[in-house]
Order: structure tokens, then C-alpha cells, then sequence
């Protein structure tokens, strides 16, 4: 049995940890140890398999390390390569869309939880739990959290629209610098906290809004900021973002008519990333529009009030055909009735079919102008 071999390096006198050889990490085997990047970071747990060559590329090109030796001494076995017999031990397959779900289903009750209660003061922890799993996510299968975002299920609406938000958000900051991405992601994942109620009601209808709607759509990021506050949000960025989630560049936004730099980077990006999401996501009244329609209308109709940097940041992130955009193959048909769809991110590189329900999704549909302004 071929034996691979670690390098250890030292990175403080109190701590080792070891690098893993490249040689160890193999697309479908069980991790036999907790992998962590070389900030110390838990990016795979023990157990879990590696999904894909573009996961494993990913996991090399971040730096993996295990600590030792203390609780890695198995790792230097005679046989490295091979699990130990463990009747007890499961391998578990990391499935994006599983863990999103999770998370789907685990912000639903935070977003719900009252303001006062026994478990308030957990609250904080709790969402930046799920903010390191939204980034772990993007991170590691970008592509399949982009595909979460179009064809994801979340138990409602609201829930949902704030997912989305902030798998968008995670991979557009990715690529910024200077960015306070971790309070992002949880403003992100709270910014309609104030106003949840009338959010799922207008996910329902396309009548246009009454008087009193539309002052508590207007009023809702100080409402929500005052929920944060209440459940012990004390950030002052996470918060300050919250607060501008709906701003504009050229002052034409709510609740303060701010613009310019006077809005935080991570703002603008939320901003983009809620009005593109509440674009191609379906209404109970419509369904959503294409992804590269709905980039053409953020760069057509809402030029002046978009930060035109951080579309550029979009479009590169996501693509003009992220995954999960169905599209028509026009030289085969799966049957003489519908066509055949794939999943792709820039045409005409179609690499995987994909069959989901057409007759719910066929054909796209155009622009259709709203005033919901993503929410």
C-alpha cells in the first residue's frame, strides 16, 4: 500500500498543525479529519466526502491543514489511505442544497422567534452560525448555491428572499477587499426582520400598495433595525447596514434619501443583490423573470440608482446564465412536447441536462414592471 507522508510546520510554539498531502484528498472518499484553511477555520468536518474536482481545487487552493499531533495520531498510521473499521461512523455526502436548506429552515424560526424570550440572548450566535454556513457554501460549491437561489425550496416567501440575499451577497464580496463580509451576510439574512407580516402578504398580490403599506414598506429598515436591537444586535455595521438595505445612489431611495458614499459599500451590494433576487424569484401572482433579463433592466432602468461597480461585481460573480437557469436546447427536444433544458452559467457552455418540471417554468417570462423593489 503506497504511504504518503505530512509536513509539519509550527505556526506557534502552543500549536501544530499539519499540512495535508494533496495525495489524501480524494473526490468521493471520507475525510478521515477535520479540515481547516490557514486561518483556522473549519472548512469540511470528518466524515463528509469531497463532491466534485471543482470542490477538491477549491479545498488545495484555500491551504488545508488537520491539528496534531494530539488528536490526529490516526492520521499517521501505517495505512494512511484507509478508513479504520468503525461500525459506529457514517460517511455523510455534503449536499449544498441540504445544507442551505438547513438553513432555510433554521432562520425561519429565528426570524419568527418573539423579541422576549429565554433564548433572545442566543440570537446573535445563532444567526452568525448560519452566516459562516452561507459562506462555507459559497466558498466551496458556488455554483450549486447559485442554483439554490432559482430553484431552491425555503418554507416561505420571506425566508427565502433573505437566503438568497445573502448567498448573493456572500459571493459578490468574495471579491471585494475592505468589506465587513460577516455583517453583511447577517444583515443580509435580517434586514426585513420589521416587517415580515406585510412582506409574505405582498408576496401574494400585484395590486398596488395602499397608503398605510406603503409608509410601513418605507419605515421598515428602522423598524428592523429596531428588532435587531431588541433581540441584542449591537454592531454597529450590521445594524448600519440594515439601515441603508434600501438607499440609492442618487438619494432616491428610503428611509433617508442618502446617496453617494454616504452608503456603505456592503449596503450597495445588498441593495443590487435584493433587487436582482426579487426580479427572478417566482410571486405567487408571476413567475420570475430570466436572470440575464433581469441584469438588462438593473443596467437600463435602474442605472442611476445602482452603484454601477458593484453590477460589474454581479455580472462576474453569478454570470449571465448562472446555474439554475433553465434554457431551451434548440437542436434536441426530450419529447414532441417540451424542449430540452440545462443547467448553465455563460452560453453556449451547457454542461449538464437537467430535468425539472418545464410546464412551470416554460417559457420565461418578460420584465414586468413593479414597484416591489425586490422585497
Amino acid at each position: 500500500m503506497h504511504q504518503h507522508t505530512l509536513t509539519v510546520s509550527y505556526e506557534r510554539a502552543s500549536e501544530m498543525k499539519s499540512r495535508i498531502n494533496i495525495g489524501e484528498l480524494q473526490v468521493g472518499m471520507p475525510l478521515r479529519f477535520d479540515v481547516f484553511d490557514s486561518n483556522d477555520r473549519l472548512l469540511l468536518g470528518r466524515g463528509n466526502r469531497i463532491t466534485s474536482e471543482g470542490q477538491l481545487g477549491r479545498l488545495i487552493k484555500e491551504g488545508v491543514f488537520y491539528h496534531a499531533p494530539s488528536d490526529r495520531e490516526d492520521a499517521r498510521s501505517e495505512d494512511s489511505t484507509r478508513l479504520a473499521p468503525d461500525e459506529n461512523r457514517v460517511a455523510r455526502e455534503v449536499s449544498t442544497f441540504k445544507i442551505l436548506d438547513d438553513c432555510s429552515h433554521r432562520l425561519d424560526a429565528l426570524l419568527n422567534r418573539p423579541s422576549r424570550t429565554s433564548e433572545t440572548d442566543r440570537f446573535v450566535d445563532e444567526i452568525m452560525t448560519l452566516v459562516r454556513r452561507v459562506q462555507r457554501c459559497c466558498q466551496f460549491d458556488g455554483d450549486a448555491a447559485l442554483a439554490y437561489v432559482l430553484l431552491g425550496r425555503a418554507p416561505r416567501y420571506t425566508v427565502r428572499q433573505h437566503m438568497n440575499v445573502a448567498i448573493l451577497t456572500a459571493l459578490m464580496l468574495s471579491r471585494m477587499a475592505s468589506v465587513r463580509a460577516q455583517a453583511a451576510l447577517a444583515a443580509a439574512l435580517t434586514m426585513n426582520i420589521g416587517m415580515l407580516a406585510l412582506q409574505e402578504e405582498l408576496y401574494w398580490t400585484s395590486n398596488p400598495l395602499g397608503q398605510d403599506q406603503r409608509a410601513a414598506l418605507r419605515q421598515h429598515p428602522d423598524m428592523s433595525v429596531l428588532a435587531l436591537r431588541e433581540r441584542g444586535v449591537g454592531d454597529p455595521a450590521w445594524l448600519e447596514i440594515v439601515a441603508q438595505h434600501h438607499e440609492a445612489l442618487d438619494g432616491s431611495g428610503y428611509p433617508r434619501g442618502i446617496g453617494g458614499v454616504e452608503i456603505r459599500r456592503e449596503a450597495r451590494v445588498i441593495v443590487l443583490a435584493d433587487r436582482y433576487n426579487g426580479m427572478v424569484m417566482n410571486r405567487a401572482y408571476r413567475p420570475g423573470v430570466a436572470p440575464d433579463q433581469a441584469l438588462k433592466v438593473l443596467a437600463r432602468r435602474d442605472a442611476s440608482a445602482l452603484d454601477p461597480e458593484m453590477l460589474a461585481v454581479l455580472i462576474k460573480a453569478i454570470g449571465v446564465y448562472p446555474p439554475g437557469t433553465v434554457v431551451a436546447l434548440v437542436n434536441k427536444r426530450l419529447t414532441s412536447r417540451m424542449p430540452q433544458f440545462a443547467i448553465a452559467k455563460v452560453l453556449p457552455r451547457v454542461a449538464l441536462k437537467y430535468p425539472i418540471e418545464p410546464e412551470r417554468l416554460w417559457p420565461p417570462s418578460p420584465f414586468v414592471e413593479s414597484d416591489d423593489e425586490g422585497i
